[in-house]
């Protein structure tokens, strides 16, 4: 499946209303996660290059959308379903380059032409759901989601997190304990990498545990990693982040 700039898509058409849409759109954003991961399934947010994204998107019904003006070869919308073991889950969110360096105006232009102009944003960032130096040490053509995340928790949690991060051996990166953190836990106070393991526990409380579905286990795995991360993290690193 060839996936072009010329690529046909249908507008979102989206109420235009002035109000500070911007909860509403955070929430869609999570509750992407929150019932993939129920359904089965850890949703991918980091792929090797435009190659292997395009090799999911062909496995699952999806579209890709432009936003505005843009190449969809530097950022695209991914919109539609994805197949999980428990049936299909919509599925709607912004992918770039890991490279490109407008995708913070891209993320508001998107967000702004489906929710209406008068959204506010200013309490929360566009981050690459995995850190883009990172990726770029690893992948040079990487591709990765971006999310609104709270401005309040971004900054510490990249912080936090980055340094533990082993390398990439596969062509993707699932989702992990650093973007579910970063997506769903309330900060209440400073935080400190040696409780990383309590922020994941207090953050996956948000998902609910079907006894039908694989999603405790697969918040165990992804606790696990975090674990076996830490056990390889570079010592005197223990320390607060505002």
């Amino acid at each position: 499946m060839n996936f072009s700039d010329n690529f046909e898509f249908e507008n979102v058409n989206a109420p235009r209303e002035t109000l500070d849409n911007i909860q509403f759109a955070l929430s869609s954003a999570e509750l992407d996660f929150l019932t993939i991961v129920e359904a089965g399934i850890r949703p991918p947010i980091a792929f090797r290059d435009a190659k292997i994204l395009d090799q999911w998107i062909s496995t699952n019904p999806l579209n890709i959308q432009k936003i505005g003006n843009r190449k969809t070869r530097n950022a695209r919308v991914l919109i539609g379903k994805v197949n999980t073991p428990s049936g299909k889950r919509y599925y709607r969110q912004v992918w770039v380059r890991a490279r490109y360096k407008d995708y913070r105006k891209a993320m508001v232009q998107y967000l702004r032409a489906t929710d209406g102009d008068g959204v506010k944003v200013h309490r929360h960032d566009v981050d690459h759901a995995v850190a883009s130096t990172y990726l770029l040490k690893q992948w040079p053509e990487a591709w990765v989601n971006v999310l609104f995340v709270s401005s309040g928790i971004n900054r510490s949690v990249g912080s936090m997190m980055e340094k533990i991060l082993k390398p990439v051996t596969e062509d993707q990166i699932l989702l992990n304990a650093e973007c579910v953190i970063k997506l769903l836990f309330q900060r209440k106070e400073r935080l400190n990498r040696i409780y990383a393991k309590d922020y994941f526990a207090e953050a996956s409380n948000r998902f609910l545990r079907d006894p039908k579905s694989n999603t405790q286990r697969l918040l165990d795995q992804i606790s696990k990693e975090l674990e076996v991360n830490f056990a390889v993290c570079p010592s005197g690193s223990n320390f607060d982040y505002p």
